[in-house]
């Protein structure tokens, strides 16, 4: 689907396959020795981008198959690509995504062999639709009411939106507030 995507927007595309052996150097790029020995540290001469750094550099997509399987140090390196939109790499500087760049990932089960927990920053950035938020936070929030989590993940979905906030709160605020909301005796508070 990924790669469908990628061709019907003509986009370049970018497939990774997530196992423990993939580091971040794989992902970002590196300098090549023998490169840098002739050259210096030359970006157009010495630094072989990875998947990561070309997908950006042409904002295209990048696909990475089993995100889970990938080290949490590689898993963490992706962090400020989604966040900022760039990446900061030793001697050579900032590297700063085209209009277009997208990651997209999946992931196996938790309950299958070698594969990790995908850290609690990596999957605040994941997107879900409305309804998934609702669902996610009806299963988590110990609340029963529809309409209070319903009210939860509308208000959390509205501070991503608002202009003066700049980090809205992800499914996990909807949680919190769906929790605390239906702990709260009602009744006390009509009075």
């Amino acid at each position: 689907m990924a790669l469908a995507l990628a061709k019907f927007f003509n986009q370049p595309f970018y497939r990774i396959d997530g196992d423990e052996r993939f580091t971040e150097t794989k992902l970002v790029g590196h300098w090549e020795p023998p490169l840098v020995i002739e050259f210096g540290y030359d970006a157009e001469k010495s630094f072989v981008p990875g998947p990561l750094v070309r997908a950006m550099l042409e904002g295209g997509i990048l696909f990475i198959n089993e995100l889970n399987r990938l080290p949490e140090s590689t898993q963490n390196v992706l962090l400020p690509a989604m966040d900022e939109g760039q990446i900061i790499i030793p001697r050579l500087g900032a590297v700063k995504a085209k209009p277009g760049f997208y990651i997209i990932a999946t992931q196996n089960p938790e309950e299958h062999v070698g594969v990790t927990s995908l850290s609690e920053a990596l999957r605040d950035r994941d997107y879900q639709t409305e309804e998934e938020e609702k669902e996610i936070t009806l299963l988590r929030s110990g609340c029963n009411d529809p309409k209070i989590v319903d009210l939860a993940v509308k208000i959390c979905r509205a501070t991503r939106e608002h202009p003066e906030i700049k980090r809205g709160a992800s499914v996990r605020g909807a949680i919190d507030l769906a929790s605390l909301v239906s702990k709260l005796n009602l009744s006390r508070l009509r009075k």
